[in-house]
């Protein structure tokens, strides 16, 4: 019995030593003075044609009044790759680059026209970079728009993180960019930001259409109008407003959609290739300062058309810009087709510049005004 109860103190004892282990906390743990947490990035081409990355860090000054202790400041290097300037980035800083909070990727218009995929291949190879950071290309340099401070957000990252998320379908992210990268059409549609004049408080970062690329370098751009017509054909429209002008009836009605469908049915028939394309929105009234009345069905009928045909007008534009100008099969028609038509796909992806350009699209457009508002001061 006495042999027994020693060995019962030793595994008692055994088991008091591993849960003091277990206490000791992580090995490889950092302290958050230990690092320098990255919330955005900007790639940006010098002069000497070298790489500039151009960070924002969060920076915690414990002790200052709590809207003075947290801050951003934005920092660059330059290199021969983007791995070099993030080697040089390292050299300048105190505490080990953190890429886990990034929230945010923008490439420079000069930077875009040299070809981006070889630092997304960066961010991909590292096991920091978030695949749900959203990405853009700017107008001027990306180090510009980092250093803004809008008037309403903490820092521009978080600006155009929110405007991104903004549900109107213009955000694209890390991962998103991969995936178009690796399609076989290779074209890839990134926002386009730049900033409103100085407002009070500071400038506002804005999204102001879509770059497009062809293998990863910049191939053009589409307006805000077309760049809703992308949105449209690949599913991604959401909750937009339009301001319809209906000469007849003196005025403009504002319509918010609730819902937005795209159908496309590919056809491949004698060697000739078309799509069908049925587009339906559902709308609410916000504003009208037009005679109709929209209590009246026959009133919120011709409302309907007008809607229906400025979407189609819409598409028209894209298709035009994309078809016979930029030649970029930026609404995925490619993966379309290839899941209908797989022997004829293959047959004419090597030279799919071409065929895009050539598809005799079919648009077919129908809107449904859900809530027409209650009256109509005009009556």
């Amino acid at each position: 019995m006495k042999e027994e109860r020693q060995g019962v103190k030793v595994y008692r004892l055994l088991g008091v030593v591993l849960l003091l282990l277990g206490l000791t906390g992580c090995w490889d743990r950092k302290e958050i003075n230990d690092i320098a947490i990255i919330t955005a990035a900007g790639v940006d081409l010098t002069e000497d044609k070298k790489v500039e990355l151009s960070v924002q860090l969060y920076v915690n000054r414990a002790g200052r009044q709590q809207e003075e202790a947290d801050q951003t400041v934005v920092q660059s290097a330059t290199g021969i790759t983007l791995a070099d300037a993030v080697e040089s980035l390292q050299d300048t800083l105190s505490a080990q680059v953190f890429w886990g909070h990034t929230e945010v990727f923008i490439f420079g218009r000069d930077i875009a026209r040299t070809g981006i995929e070889g630092h997304v291949d960066y961010f991909f190879r590292q096991p920091g970079p978030r695949g749900l950071a959203y990405l853009f290309v700017s107008r001027g340099k990306a180090k510009d728009i980092l250093k803004q401070k809008p008037p309403l957000e903490r820092s521009s990252s978080k600006s155009l993180e929110e405007i991104a998320k903004a549900q109107k379908g213009e955000g694209v992210t890390l991962k998103e960019l991969a995936q178009m990268m690796e399609n076989p059409a290779k074209v890839s549609i990134i926002p386009l930001v730049a900033t409103l004049p100085e407002q009070d408080g500071g400038p506002v970062p804005y999204i102001y259409g879509m770059g497009v690329l062809k293998k990863g370098k910049w191939a053009g751009q589409m307006d805000e109008r077309e760049a809703q017509g992308v949105l449209w054909l690949r599913n991604r429209i959401k909750f937009v407003m339009i301001t319809i002008p209906i000469e007849k009836h003196k005025g403009y009605v504002s319509l918010k959609m609730v819902r937005g469908r795209a159908v496309l049915s590919p056809q491949v028939k004698n060697s000739k290739w078309s799509m069908q394309v049925k587009l339906h929105a559902e709308y609410d009234v916000r504003q009208n300062t037009t005679n109709l009345n929209m209590t009246i069905p026959a009133d919120v009928s011709i409302v309907e058309s007008y809607a229906a045909a400025y979407t189609r007008s819409v598409i028209k534009a894209s298709l035009n810009k994309a078809q016979n100008v930029l030649h970029a099969d930026v609404f995925d028609f490619s993966g379309v087709f290839h899941r209908k038509y797989p022997q004829e796909w293959k047959k004419a992806v090597a030279d799919w510049e071409r065929t895009f350009s050539e598809i005799e699209v079919d648009i077919q457009s129908t809107a449904e005004v859900l809530r027409p508002g209650v009256s109509n001061p005009h009556q």
